[in-house]
């Protein structure tokens, strides 16, 4: 595929078709129970966990990205198990901007989220961290917070989230719509461990 010279991408976990399902059952719990209309929803097949976002990626950059990425992942071994844990909120508890929901164990994520940070230096690619990375699955973006807290959320009792196996890697191309929503395309799956999926 040709991509144009200045692409938005992101390094993420995708979620197999039941996770997905799963999440969506939280998400229908959660507009029930806080009844407003200025809460942006996740689409469901746009579900996942960031681990490197890339603002404005130069495509001619992107083939040394793919090899070192891909080098670098063969020395973490799949399966890598993670649970989904608590609701949180960020950047506040009170007036909140965005609700998720926790990844855990972290330090299964770190140190992958940091050698992506480290190939990214190395080939001078611009990036945005301006925060502490934190595993997390984005809910919903609010648009007015004024009036919701961690609480209202915390309140409902949600469905349970089965534990997720993740044997890869998904570079992911992210382009804005004409509806003010994004569009995820998948550019390369890296294999953990070097082992493709059967």
């Amino acid at each position: 595929m040709t991509w144009p010279p200045i692409i938005r991408v992101f390094f993420a976990i995708e979620f197999s078709p039941a996770i997905q399902d799963a999440l969506h059952q939280v998400i229908v719990v959660m507009k029930k129970h806080v009844k407003t209309s200025h809460i942006r929803w996740t689409r469901t097949e746009n579900l996942h966990v960031t681990l490197k976002f890339l603002p404005t990626l130069n495509t001619d950059s992107l083939p040394d990205l793919e090899t070192k990425v891909s080098s670098m992942l063969k020395n973490y071994q799949p399966p890598l198990s993670l649970h989904v844990g608590p609701c949180i909120t960020f950047p506040f508890e009170f007036r909140p901007r965005i609700i998720a929901m926790e990844v855990q164990p972290e330090h299964q994520l770190r140190p992958i989220a940091e050698e992506m940070t480290m190939i990214c230096n190395e080939l001078q690619i611009s990036q945005r961290d301006n925060h502490e990375f934190r595993p997390h699955i984005t809910l919903g973006r609010i648009e007015q917070p004024k009036h919701l807290s961690i609480n209202d959320f915390l309140s409902c009792a949600l469905p349970e989230i089965p534990n997720i196996t993740i044997d890869h890697i998904t570079l992911f191309h992210s382009a804005s719509t004409d509806h003010g929503t994004h569009h995820y395309a998948v550019i390369k799956q890296f294999p953990l461990g070097g082992i493709e999926a059967s």
